[in-house]
């Protein structure tokens, strides 16, 4: 009997990893996830307007290929699609793909090809311009990459509409590739959390309960002024608000894997961020970081039966 217990406990621990990384999921909360990503991407190309050549274009744009590739060292795995491509008129049409498949990617069209084309369409934009990126560009890169992985489509698209509308037999739309692309989105991202908040202690700001208020004080990008609260009684809110942001970071890594506290981590984040992001102007980055954070919800929440 003991022998059996020996040997019981490892197959029972590779069953329980197995599940972790592979047992079927539903797609619906990277449905959600397609969706929002797709939409932030569009408005990513949208907002270039009309300057896409002067951008872009790797001769006449405003820093040429050839200086991005000498300033920032680009290496084989950095190049372009846009670096390829001599006419203004190429320049353009590519574009306007680009954001023709981003949004069909968002709505759920030929879900598989779309995600794939606007993951390798938003990289050559971020490798041409490097210089023009923020922070919400390597968040998107991020979850573009892992959507690459799942089976799109299966959920709350325009692909599985269209197979109901012909009668074809629909598949259960929960699949194991889409746990390893919920699984490596949540790793990720507890990364990223981790960092950010161990790169705000490198920070005497928010060490000393200031970090919030340096941010209220910045004109430049805010989009409420709460310059009102200097004074001493609310200040102490100040102080509050600050060691709040960097505590709720550094304990994500661990709260946001554990069922009793992981709803609570999530809204509190979107929350704390969302503050963050009314005093710095970082909307689009707040709005990708909730997404990734929609990783860590069961899919019951939205219904799913799996």
């Amino acid at each position: 009997m003991s022998g059996f217990e020996v040997t019981d406990a490892p197959d029972r621990e590779r069953l329980d990893w197995n599940s972790f990384w592979f047992a079927p999921r539903s797609t619906m909360v990277l449905a959600v996830i397609r969706f929002g990503v797709g939409l932030l991407v569009l408005f990513y190309l949208l907002s270039m307007g009309t300057q896409a050549v002067s951008w872009l274009h790797p001769a006449q744009s405003i820093v040429p290929t050839e200086t991005v590739s000498r300033l920032f060292e680009r290496s084989w795995a950095q190049l372009s699609l846009f670096d390829y491509i001599p006419s203004a008129t190429g320049v353009q049409l590519l574009h306007v793909l680009a954001m023709a498949s981003a949004l069909a990617m968002a709505v759920g069209l030929w879900t598989r090809i779309t995600t794939a084309l606007t993951w390798l369409f938003f990289l050559s934009y971020l490798h041409r311009i490097p210089f023009a990126n923020s922070l919400v560009e390597p968040v998107l890169a991020m979850l573009l990459a892992y959507l690459v992985i799942e089976p799109g489509g299966r959920a709350w698209s325009l692909d599985r509409w269209w197979r109901m509308r012909r009668g074809d037999e629909l598949r259960n739309e929960a699949s194991g590739t889409a746990t390893v692309a919920t699984r490596l989105i949540q790793l990720h991202l507890s990364a990223l959390v981790l960092m950010i908040g161990t790169n705000r202690l490198a920070g005497e700001p928010w060490w000393s309960g200031m970090g919030v208020w340096w941010l209220i004080a910045l004109p430049e990008s805010r989009l409420v002024n709460l310059t009102g609260l200097a004074s001493l009684p609310q200040f102490y809110l100040v102080n509050l608000w600050t060691h709040l942001v960097v505590a709720l970071e550094l304990s994500a890594v661990v709260l946001l894997w554990l069922p009793r506290f992981r709803l609570a981590m999530v809204a509190a984040l979107t929350l704390v961020w969302g503050s963050l992001a009314l005093l710095t102007g970082q909307v689009a980055w707040w709005f990708a970081m909730t997404l990734g954070l929609l990783a860590f919800l069961p899919p019951q929440r939205l219904g799913a039966r799996t």
